[in-house]
């Protein structure tokens, strides 16, 4: 019995540190009927539709702040009749799943799906014509920057924040840009032969993507999208295994979250909240809803491969660097470093270096820019806070890198002499076994470094984070100062349905590392102020950690003016170079 307890959490704990060694078939066998079965996949969806309803499989981060409970139920089970549709029809089985795909586009969102139509259709016009490639690398450019343009914050502020299409662009964000952009580039690369409507719009809609807004997480090369219309056995059977996965993934993190946040009350252990905060929570976040979306992409066919593989499992920055948002990273390798790298001899460490600006300093920053750009409302800090996150990528990656091109030229020239001399050349030493394990902290502090850093340049020139709720009630305070009380109250009741939406997913943020998630609190905590609701205040103050008999004492007083000065002070005591100062001694 001990045994088999102890093999038991072995396997656990395995299949959370190596996922991608743990999950799949076997080579050679036969996939099991049963993860074929359509009746499996609806247990899964149903788990997965309970879970949600819990908050505790988000599907992605963002997925809640578009779809409540029934809305993601709805689409669930549409998903999965489009799967059983597709199943049983062998002829006209790509139309099929376009149309069924569309139709849950539609479900999902018709501002968004027109909006993505608008772009698409005149881009597909444009590319499949014989004009010069440069005349359609500028029409995806302009179409772009027309969205942008109509969605910006000081010059079009009633689209921005519209009931209808408001929503629409935050959504196309996460939607379209990025697999544009990497899809052009693909098709650019075969001088834009055989492309189809079907194939573009099979590329961009084919289900989950509608209602899993796939940003990063799923960026699929061409091909395997392509490969959609053969439905391969061990494509949809790793698909099943996929989707058990990631539901495994939001239970664990699940349980493992209370876990740390009780054991972070005990005395001397509050530090066990800075290595989950970052890398170890965003992870488990990571890897549920990277297996959750590749495994339902699988299940219809479309080969599409995992955007994170086991990225705890890398003992440098440069592995790292391999394993997380793999696809993100394989669309910059291709777009910004290979042609500074590849095809040329001459000064090859230089060009090296100029490969690693490129994908972090030029690419990763245009293009996380051409995305943020509908979430952050004009807003300027943020994307210096991007700009510092992305430059010490920039150095451990290049310094890694020219590390191991030294090394293994180094070898080759050793290899060489070797043979002139008639003599074999012994293997390389292995590290010590101290020095392997160390590896693994420090490439967790230096990832841990990069994103706070980010965080840092925030908090040193706002003592915030500057996000799109934040905007908004800057901008109806503006509003209310000039007198226009009406559209002031409703700028502050979406800024309010945002944090909201943003805290959903959380039990406990008394977490000082939790910067983004617990600052939201604190600033719904000032519109429920502002709005007099102290029932609301009451459940801001357990998140935050906070005594409800402060809140009672407070109530007592109108305007509650301890709760703002409580809230104001956490909002700037990171201002300047003493929020740099604690956040590097770990006070925060």
């Amino acid at each position: 019995m001990i045994h088999q307890v102890i093999l038991f959490f072995k396997r656990v704990g395995l299949f959370l540190w190596d996922p991608e060694g743990s999950v799949g078939l076997t080579a050679g066998k036969k996939v099991h009927r049963a993860l074929l079965s359509p009746l499996t996949l609806l247990l899964l969806l149903l788990v997965a539709g309970i879970l949600y309803g819990k908050k505790i499989a988000h599907l992605t981060c963002w997925t809640p702040r578009f779809f409540g409970v029934q809305h993601m139920h709805l689409l669930l089970f549409s998903y999965f009749l489009l799967v059983y549709g597709a199943r049983r029809v062998r002829r006209g089985r790509s139309m099929l799943l376009l149309f069924g795909s569309l139709t849950i586009a539609i479900l999902a969102s018709l501002p968004l799906t027109l909006l993505s139509f608008g772009i698409l259709i005149p881009y597909w016009l444009v590319v499949r014509s014989s004009i010069a490639p440069l005349v359609k690398h500028l029409t995806l450019l302009a179409l772009h920057g027309a969205v942008m343009v109509l969605y910006s914050f000081h010059l079009f502020p009633g689209v921005v924040f519209s009931p209808l299409f408001g929503e629409a662009g935050v959504m196309f964000a996460f939607f379209l840009p990025l697999r544009l952009f990497w899809y052009h580039y693909q098709v650019s690369r075969s001088h834009f032969k055989g492309i189809t409507l079907t194939e573009l719009l099979t590329y961009f809609f084919l289900a989950p993507a509608p209602f899993i807004l796939p940003y990063m997480f799923a960026l699929p090369r061409r091909e395997e999208m392509l490969a959609v219309n053969d439905s391969d056995p061990r494509t949809v059977g790793t698909g099943t295994l996929y989707i058990a996965a990631g539901l495994s993934f939001y239970l664990v993190y699940h349980l493992l979250d209370i876990l740390v946040m009780s054991l972070s009350r005990v005395p001397y252990m509050k530090g066990i909240l800075i290595p989950w905060g970052y890398p170890v929570e965003p992870v488990f976040w990571a890897l549920g809803s990277s297996y959750m979306i590749t495994g339902l992409y699988n299940r219809l066919g479309a080969k599409v491969t995992l955007a994170f593989r086991s990225p705890l499992k890398s003992p440098s920055v440069l592995e790292w660097w391999r394993r997380w948002n793999v696809h993100f990273r394989d669309m910059l390798v291709d777009m910004f470093f290979y042609p500074l790298v590849m095809g040329k001899r001459r000064h090859p460490y230089l060009r090296l270096w100029a490969g690693v600006f490129g994908v972090f300093m030029v690419g990763s920053t245009l293009l996380h820019w051409g995305v943020k750009h509908y979430f952050m409302n004009a807003a300027l800090v943020p994307y210096w806070s991007m700009l510092v996150e992305n430059a010490v990528m920039f150095f451990a990656v290049g310094i890694l890198l020219h590390w191991e091109k030294y090394r293994l030229d180094r070898r080759m020239e050793l290899r060489r002499e070797a043979k002139k001399e008639g003599r074999r050349l012994p293997p390389e030493r292995p590290r010590p076994l101290v020095l392997q394990i160390l590896s693994y902290p420090l490439t967790y502090a230096i990832v841990f470094v990069s994103v706070i850093g980010g965080y840092t340049t925030n908090l040193i020139v706002e003592g915030t984070y500057v996000d799109r709720p934040t905007a908004m009630m800057r901008y109806a305070k503006k509003l209310r100062d000039r007198g226009d009380h009406s559209l002031s109250r409703r700028y502050y009741n979406l800024a309010m349905q945002d944090f909201e939406t943003r805290i959903a997913p959380y039990n406990d943020l008394s977490s000082p590392w939790r910067i983004k998630e617990r600052h939201g609190a604190l600033k719904l905590a000032l519109i429920y102020v502002r709005n007099n609701d102290n029932d609301s205040l009451m459940r801001i103050a357990g998140l935050l950690g906070w005594s409800p008999a402060m809140i009672s004492q407070a109530q007592q007083r109108a305007g509650y003016p301890r709760v703002k000065a409580l809230v104001h002070w956490e909002l700037t005591r990171l201002k300047g170079m003493r929020g740099v100062r604690a956040l590097f001694s770990g006070k925060l």
